[in-house]
């Protein structure tokens, strides 16, 4: 069985650590809010998957031009994540 628990503590604990290193504009730290969210879909918390996947996008939209391939890949979750809720 999965364990989306632990799995979002760790998730969770690297954003920290990336925040202190990179702060919050880098391609990591918007990769690790995306792991973040995917975890918080598998454990069905939309709300929060959605919220993650926003923070994401906003920090990919200010690194890549719009329509970048990843940004594009997060507006798709995105809209994946707005469906299911």
């Amino acid at each position: 069985m999965n364990d989306y628990k632990s799995a979002l503590e760790s998730h969770q604990h690297a954003l920290q650590i990336r925040l202190k290193l990179f702060g919050e504009d880098h391609s990591d730290t918007a990769a690790n809010y995306d792991n973040i969210g995917d975890t918080q879909h598998e454990m069905k918390d939309y709300k929060s998957a959605l919220e993650s996947k926003q923070k994401a996008l906003q920090i990919r939209l200010k690194l890549f031009e719009e329509g970048h391939s990843d940004t594009a890949t997060v507006e798709v979750m995105t809209a994946f994540q707005l469906h299911n809720t």
